[in-house]
């Protein structure tokens, strides 16, 4: 199976999450052609952060990842 960077990056970061302590959620959603992706992350010494990205393919949606004021 052929990983694209965009999937190498986004499993780098849920590693490096975890190697921190950080709690996440991941969900991703594919709905009528088009993919969304919702990372939330927390941590006791550091604020929430929250960010949110869709496209027409995983890669694009992960390009397009944003952080959402919370």
């Amino acid at each position: 199976m052929k990983v694209t960077e965009q999937e190498r990056q986004m499993l780098e970061v849920l590693r490096e999450w975890n190697d921190l302590g950080e709690n996440y959620r991941l969900v991703i959603e594919h709905r009528d052609g088009a993919w969304e992706l919702e990372l939330t992350g927390s941590h006791p010494k550091r604020d929430a952060a929250k960010a949110r990205g869709v496209g027409r393919t995983l890669s694009q949606a992960w390009d397009e990842m944003a952080p959402l004021g919370m």
